[in-house]
């Protein structure tokens, strides 16, 4: 301990048991160093949590202008470089803070995100033993020497409506951004990037701007769909009238068996009307309406992408080149490198084609899963539509179609669940398995297997209905009613089917999931501080930080993913509902159900400020990256 810290840039915990086990060298080898390099270092007993010990560490001004230098930070930029983004302003929707455009000027000194990104260079590089490999805060986590490491947010969060004193930017973001009362309003983007970095702001720009595009999406949408109410009550009531009065009798798909029961055209009544709502001209009109629409936004936010880097003067960032340590201590073979002449480390191209066998082997098996499970369903289907068929009750019988397409769709939406919990992990795992040279290289790696996975996962069974089913059914074959080749469409068509399914995947998927997201974690709250002994002492504030839940690499790969997730060691944003899988939602499908755009805006202006206060309130800070626009998920 050298003296008493002012200005807390980055903890780290240790577990007071550290001191009886062999890994008490590493930590006070790591830290040593830390303050050889001119880090003020402090160590800290716990109040509430008796077993830790907080490391605090602080950035003097001469080491941040020494390792600025050396880490190519640019800490003299004059602070963001204003670049107007439309001329439209409109009163209603702006705040105190985008107002005044929530620019940033330099007051002399670095931000808290430079003095993090300075600290997080200095932690991942600085020796706890001789080895050249023993190096950095992340080994000495996976090692179990350190519990956490973790930057300060700026204070506190709580905040005085009328107080007296300047609020902190955590303070301004929960106030301005990150509260469901502003949903209509824009975003502190600005203030974001100085707080969070360009990775968070440039998602969360994405996805206001995503919303913005769904506006006009929606409102075609809902036209289109009164319109198609219009057409059922006044051009198409007689069609119908003549099915739901039919005496005719259909012929059952089997030709043996207890359920290959004769039933009536009327049977048909109700499905044929929600059928010709979601199935006519005005359909057509709108999936070309959306192509247009997708192709637009797609040109639009690669505009707005690139006035962004601009303003945030991160056009130039490359990608990160620099080996990663697990490559280092896995590749056992070296060899000259033309660029550096130097001797680096390689994985011969046999071990490297076996790898990938085996990575991409286990995501092809982790597929076939997802197709067991939408044949699965379709079993379910084809079986309690038999058993309807043989019971005695007729209201079952007239509304057999819509209970069966719903009850699936529930069902496929929990199948879909419980294999999203596995594959963001698991993506993880196939990657370190591949062991790839570059950590930009290991992101895009994860990203395109999450994905890949996550494609299968929630399109498969919406491929199948809308290109697949009753494409197998011959009646020359004689099949039983419960074989898979009489999994055949309705009367009315597959269309219906596919809006059904569409939207329970969306509603339950997304705004299900975002009100578990709100509930849950309020109501463990409750229940803990209703059970906790009350503390006599004030918590520090690195303290309370370490109890929050902590924001992994990932954090916004899994935003993009899998939006709904509440579950506190998964991630933090949780994932909006699918974003990107979303997207294919509103524009793979959106011909089955116009609504999609609607539903899709509901959700992620709900999503937007869910995400936003689980990052200022919930999660500890994430550590910054600067990084020039979303990457990868732009191909994607």
């Amino acid at each position: 301990s050298i003296g008493a810290i002012q200005r807390i840039d980055y903890v780290l915990v240790v577990d007071r048991s550290i001191k009886k086990t062999k890994l008490k060298p590493l930590v006070t080898k790591f830290v040593n160093n830390l303050q050889a390099l001119g880090l003020i270092v402090e160590a800290s007993p716990g109040n509430e949590i008796k077993d830790n010990i907080y490391i605090k560490i602080h950035l003097p001004q001469k080491a941040i202008e020494h390792f600025a230098n050396i880490y190519d930070i640019d800490i003299a930029s004059e602070g963001h470089n204003y670049i107007p983004i439309s001329s439209i302003n409109l009163q209603m929707t702006q705040t105190p803070l985008t107002r005044n455009r929530d620019i940033f000027q330099r007051a002399g000194e670095a931000t808290n995100v430079e003095r993090i990104l300075i600290l997080n260079e200095i932690l991942s590089e600085t020796k706890f033993a001789e080895d050249e490999n023993k190096h950095g805060v992340a080994k000495l986590i996976r090692l179990g020497a350190l519990k956490a490491a973790y930057p300060l947010h700026d204070g506190s969060y709580h905040f005085e409506e009328k107080g007296t004193g300047p609020l902190n930017d955590r303070q301004l973001l929960l106030k301005y951004w990150a509260t469901f009362s502003l949903w209509y309003k824009e975003q502190p983007l600005n203030l974001i990037q100085k707080y969070y970095g360009t990775e968070v702001a440039f998602y969360f720009a994405w996805l206001g701007f995503y919303n913005t595009m769904l506006i006009p999406a929606a409102i075609v949408g809902v036209i289109c769909f009164l319109i198609s109410v219009l057409h059922l009550n006044f051009f198409r009531q007689e069609l119908i009238q003549e099915i739901c009065n039919s005496n005719l009798t259909m012929c059952p798909l089997c030709h043996s068996g207890h359920s290959c029961i004769y039933k009536t055209l009327k049977n048909a009544c109700y499905f044929a009307n929600v059928s010709v709502i979601f199935d006519n001209q005005t359909t057509v009109f709108f999936a070309v309406f959306m192509s247009f629409w997708a192709t637009v936004f797609l040109n639009l936010w690669r505009r707005l992408e690139n006035v962004l880097k601009m303003r945030w003067n991160v056009e130039s960032v490359e990608d990160d080149t620099k080996i990663r340590l697990q490559f280092k201590e896995t590749a056992t073979h070296k060899r000259l490198s033309i660029a550096t002449g130097q001797m680096e480390p390689y994985v011969p191209m046999k071990n490297k084609i076996f790898k990938l066998t085996l990575s991409y082997g286990t995501s092809m098996l982790l597929v076939s899963i997802v197709l067991l499970a939408v044949i699965g369903v379709i079993m379910y289907r084809l079986t309690m539509a038999a058993l309807i068929r043989m019971s005695n009750s007729p209201n079952l019988k007239s509304h057999s179609a819509v209970l069966l397409t719903s009850t699936s769709g529930i069902l496929q939406v929990i199948f879909i669940k419980i294999f999203g919990r596995f594959y963001g992990r698991t993506s993880e795992w196939l990657t370190q398995l591949e062991n790839p040279r570059t950590q930009s290289e290991f992101d895009n790696s994860v990203v395109h297997k999450r994905y890949f996975l996550g494609f299968v996962n929630n399109y498969a069974s919406l491929f199948y209905i809308a290109f697949f089913k009753g494409r197998f059914y011959t009646p020359a074959h004689k099949p039983t009613l419960t074989s898979f080749v009489t999994d055949i469409c309705h009367l009315c068509g597959c269309l219906t089917a596919l809006c059904i399914q569409l939207f329970f995947m969306m509603l339950l998927k997304s705004m299900a999931g975002n009100i578990l997201t709100l509930i849950v974690p309020i109501v463990t709250k409750i229940f803990k501080k209703r059970l906790k002994k009350p503390v006599a002492s004030v918590v520090p504030q690195w303290e309370e930080e370490f109890a929050l839940n902590p924001a992994d690499r990932y954090l916004l790969t899994t935003e993009f993913m899998e939006m709904s997730e509440f579950v506190k060691n998964v991630s933090i944003l949780g994932s909006n509902e699918v974003i990107v899988v979303q997207y294919g939602f509103v524009t793979f499908f959106v011909g089955a159900f116009p609504l999609a755009p609607l539903c899709a805006l509901i959700n992620n202006s709900m999503e937007l400020r869910l995400d936003a206060y689980k990052l200022v309130v919930r999660y500890r800070r994430p550590v910054p990256r600067q990084i020039a626009g979303i990457g990868a998920w732009n191909n994607i």
